[in-house]
């Protein structure tokens, strides 16, 4: 019997994987959601996490990301009936590591493995990576935006 391949690296993902969004509806400044319905709030949030989701690969520069996260501003307000801000509508946005991503990254990675993100996300994955404390488990980090192409396309592994 042959010995098992030899695992060098290791690609996850972002969003669902390694780090998580707390319902960023509930977070937002209650003085723009008052008289609201609670659904009414969540599904605005969700039309301009959709938005943002098709669109993320587009925000290649500070330039085309402002503009992305000013649609996504206006898809929300539109969604709430009220105006809402860019500042707002982030501050709102408060991604965090799942509990268990740094330990388990660190053990892979004591065992020789190169990690690598890979995600369909604007150009400051990398940034994000580093605010919610994972960037520094990483060999490399591969955004869509960066890389010219979403995925599943095989571009974006390239």
């Amino acid at each position: 019997m042959a010995d098992p391949p030899t695992r060098k690296a290791l690609l996850v993902d972002a969003l669902g994987t390694t780090v998580r969004l707390p319902p960023p509806w509930e977070r937002l400044d209650r003085a723009l959601t008052a008289g609201l319905e609670p659904d009414r709030v969540r599904e605005a949030f969700e039309a301009e996490m959709s938005h943002y989701a098709a669109h993320a690969h587009e925000a290649r520069d500070a330039d085309s990301l402002a503009s992305l996260r000013r649609d996504c501003a206006a898809i929300l307000s539109e969604g709430l009936g009220r105006d809402v801000g860019v500042e707002p509508m982030i501050a709102a946005i408060a991604f965090e590591a799942y509990p268990d991503a740094p330990g388990t990254l660190a053990e892979l990675r004591s065992r020789g493995l190169a990690i690598v993100c890979v995600s369909n996300w604007d150009y400051e994955l990398e940034a994000v990576l580093e605010r919610v404390g994972l960037l520094r488990y990483m060999r490399g980090v591969v955004a869509s935006a960066l890389a010219g192409a979403r995925k599943p396309d095989p571009a974006i592994f390239e």
